[in-house]
């Protein structure tokens, strides 16, 4: 049974941190057993109960003998990783609500001890292996009281209590983190470049920079053994880098928050890859993981990590990359997950070689492979040289070699249904015993002749239609290159001669395969919203604001003219607009055009020794001009003899564009009403033609007969017999 310690526990700590009336509930929870904790989307739940949270360390060697001091245990987000891994933990909680909790939580574990209270009080009877400072150390001016020099006495503090070889885990977020200067919300504050501003709010939480976390570690001499960068952050870490790796490795997960809605203000892989090529991203992780100590370690850590904890225990894997030993190792992450491991120590056929692996103890391991092209690389190069066809061609290669036998129908096995789902394809396809689901072309590479695969993990002794696992394969490169124009429905359908039906169906054994076989848990009801914000159109719009485009038309006596543009600004409360133009002089008359697009209305208008005097306004008054159209057009009067430059001083009131627009339709309605008049005329116009020229061909035709008949229309007309 595991133990909670009250004797250091002053209840006027309980105050200092807490995340509410949540925190009852959570208690409740686990005192009852009720695991529907682990899948409540509230960002509270959520963060305390996801096994995400154990990414950060669950990939690190322990020492299997070693003491370990948790410093801020929460609610035992790692708390129950570290008893696993170790022989004897502390957890020490400021508050006793959350001791309570982690006690509750693991309550039948035999190697723990929940400590209540401020650790600074705690008299520990012992030295430890490994403490862990998981997100603690920004706290630090409140843990210490506000003491002078808190961070640095906080962390003097901790290397008191470790042994001679031991070793401090520290995570903490770093204040210059990418996703800051992309607008994300001080992950602490909640304000946007809190951190990055230097913290000018008030507050008790601090972070710090690389530098600055390097230069504080060294100030009580803990060395830094190890960077470690992890991404998207050290809370919910799906990889992470270190320096041989993180200008070397994009990252293969996406970022979303799960914590707070935020903006972005760039193409955040644009500018992590430009970081990466200017061999600068080490400054700019979202997070660190320290491992520091008194003495350097012989401990080789791997250079990168991937870890795959989102899934079935029994399918949880991390992979470690140690680039300074070329080589790669898989390991499971939960003991449930040893015969997985296991089934990827596969060979492949003389055409498709599957790299040579070591099994060991729930890991294998295989060479790194280096300098060699992969799929990726080279249909992508293709891509970039707009070369489409070598694109297909380069992917059929591979295709022709999976797709070795001939179409056919094909009644699925009950072992398929169990991994894919009870969804039926009736179309004749590839169908293959010993398929790799899991063709992600990154994989795969050209090694001189040959063709090599690594990460065999999805390979199945049933029969699969090999346009399955291509399709996957073309639908994972779409995913991380969104921009990639040539993946779209209708050219797979053509690559793979399949039908949309086809599709439909390789969706649902996709959904069935990942969510119910492999277990993976959707996560997007938990992600907040990340909203898209243009710097470029908010300047454009700030400036429209500010701005009025005005335009001066010069007319001169030959009846030519001249148009000069210029902007509008504000000055002391007025707009001011100034048009300069050695024609100005020579002009007969000139038009000023004050703006264009609005009902507006003009007035206060100044023209040094010139007067202005409207030409299409709707309505007039002592200050000025009220203009229904969108063309408001001004005459300016006076003699222009030896001016080059006229400058206009005016005031502009923006009117409701109903106003405009209901002018604007009268207008038409008026024009209509001409043009129907016009049209009118223009027929009896048309009537009173046709009749002249009657009357002039009936007198070619016979000129005394046509006076004889006029001269007795004309007698009959005055009464004449």
């Amino acid at each position: 049974m595991s133990i909670l310690n009250t004797d250091f526990y002053d209840p006027n700590d309980d105050a200092l941190y807490t995340d509410g009336l949540i925190e009852d509930e959570i208690y409740r929870k686990v005192c009852s057993k009720d695991m529907s904790i682990y899948n409540d989307s509230r960002w509270e739940m959520f963060y305390h109960f996801s096994p995400l949270r154990e990414n950060i360390l669950n990939w690190y060697v322990f020492d299997k003998g070693a003491a370990v001091l948790e410093i801020g245990g929460g609610c035992g987000a790692l708390t129950g990783l570290l008893t696993q891994r170790c022989k004897n933990v502390v957890s020490c909680e400021l508050t006793l609500k959350r001791a309570k909790i982690i006690q509750k939580r693991y309550e039948y574990v035999e190697n723990l001890e929940v400590i209540v209270g401020n650790f600074l009080r705690i008299k520990f009877d012992q030295k430890f292996d490994y403490i862990i400072v998981n997100g603690v150390l920004e706290y630090a001016e409140a843990i210490m009281c506000h003491s002078k020099d808190a961070f640095k006495r906080f962390l003097a503090y901790i290397k008191t209590l470790l042994n001679e070889d031991g070793k401090v885990l520290l995570a903490i977020e770093n204040k210059f983190g990418i996703k800051y200067f992309n607008g994300a919300p001080e992950d602490h504050t909640g304000i946007i470049f809190d951190g990055i501003n230097g913290y000018i709010t008030e507050n008790e939480v601090r972070t710090f920079t690389k530098t600055e976390l390097q230069f504080l570690c060294d100030s009580v001499n803990l060395s830094i053994l190890k960077w470690f960068y992890p991404y998207p952050d050290y809370k919910f870490t799906s990889e992470i880098f270190t320096d041989e790796s993180i200008n070397q490795i994009f990252p293969l997960t996406k970022e979303v928050p799960f914590d707070q809605d935020r903006i972005e203000l760039y193409d955040k892989n644009l500018v992590y890859k430009n970081m990466m090529d200017n061999g600068i991203m080490e400054y700019f992780s979202n997070s660190f993981l320290v491992e520091l100590g008194t003495k350097p370690t012989t401990i080789e850590r791997p250079s990168y990590i991937k870890i795959n904890n989102n899934r079935h225990k029994k399918f949880a894997l991390c992979t470690q990359i140690f680039l300074n030993q070329n080589r790669v190792v898989k390991k499971s992450l939960y003991k449930d997950g040893e015969n997985h491991i296991k089934q990827m120590h596969i060979h492949g056929n003389e055409d498709i070689n599957i790299i040579e692996s070591e099994y060991n103890s729930g890991s294998i391991t295989y060479p790194l492979i280096k300098n060699c092209e992969t799929l990726y690389t080279r249909i992508m190069k293709y891509y970039h040289e707009c070369d489409e066809s070598n694109f297909w061609n380069e992917l059929d290669k591979i295709r022709r070699i999976y797709c070795m036998n001939n179409k056919r129908l094909f009644e699925p096995e009950e072992e398929f249904k169990q991994v894919f789902g009870n969804s039926v394809v009736n179309s004749m396809l590839h169908w293959q015993n010993g398929v790799n689901i899991d063709l992600n072309i990154d994989n795969i590479f050209f090694q001189e002749s040959k063709i090599i695969i690594i990460d065999n993990e999805w390979v199945f002794s049933f029969h699969i239609p090999m346009e399955y696992a291509f399709w996957r394969m073309l639908m994972q490169l779409k995913e991380s290159e969104p921009n990639l124009s040539w993946i779209n429905t209708s050219k797979i359908m053509n690559f793979l001669q399949i039908r949309e039906e086809d599709i439909k169906i390789f969706t649902l054994w996709e959904k069935h395969f990942a969510m119910n076989y492999v277990g993976i848990k959707d996560l997007s009801n938990m992600q907040k919203e990340t909203y898209s914000i243009s710097l470029n159109d908010i300047l454009v719009d700030k400036k429209q604001k500010n701005i009025i485009d005005s335009k001066l038309f010069l007319f001169f006596e030959n009846g030519e003219h001249e148009i000069i543009s210029s902007y509008a600004t504000i000055k002391d409360d007025m707009w001011v607009v100034s048009f300069s133009s050695e024609n100005i002089c020579k002009a007969q008359s000139i038009r000023w055009d004050p703006m264009e697009g609005n009902a507006c209305r003009i007035y206060d208008i100044y023209i040094q020794n010139l007067l202005p005097q409207a030409i299409n306004a709707f309505s007039e008054d002592n200050n000025g001009y009220k203009f229904t159209t969108y063309d408001p057009q001004i005459s300016i009067i006076g003699q222009f003899s030896g001016i080059d430059t006229i400058e206009i001083k005016f005031r502009c009131e923006i009117l409701d564009w109903t106003f405009g627009y209901f002018q604007l339709e009268q207008e038409a309605n008026l024009l209509k009403q001409e043009r129907d008049i016009l049209r009118h005329q223009n027929n009896q116009l048309e009537q009173e033609r046709d009749h002249l020229a009657s009357i002039i061909d009936e007198f070619h035709q016979n000129p005394i007969k046509y006076i004889i008949k006029k001269i007795l229309k004309k007698r009959i007309k005055n009464g004449h017999n």
